[in-house]
C-alpha cells in the first residue's frame, strides 16, 4: 500500500477493485438493509388482512395458489 503524504498528514491509497474492512462491512449491512425490506413489503402484499391491501392484491394472491385469503 502506498503512502500519499498531504497537508493533512498521510493518507492511504488501496488498490482499485479492494474494499476496506469498514466498506465490505457497509456494503453488507445495504444486501441485509434490501433484504429486509424485500421480505416486508412481500409479507405485506401477500398476507396482509387489511382490507385495501387485501382487494389491491386479491388476484395475485389466488394466482400464485400457495397464499390461502379464504
Amino acid at each position: 500500500m502506498d503512502q500519499v503524504t498531504t497537508g493533512l498528514g498521510v493518507a492511504h491509497r488501496h488498490a482499485v477493485g479492494t474494499l476496506t474492512w469498514a466498506q465490505s462491512n457497509v456494503a453488507l449491512l445495504q444486501v441485509g438493509l434490501v433484504l429486509v425490506t424485500a421480505a416486508l413489503v412481500l409479507w405485506a402484499i401477500l398476507f396482509s388482512n387489511y382490507p385495501l391491501v387485501h382487494d389491491t392484491f386479491h388476484e395475485l394472491r389466488h394466482s400464485l395458489y400457495f397464499v390461502p385469503c379464504h
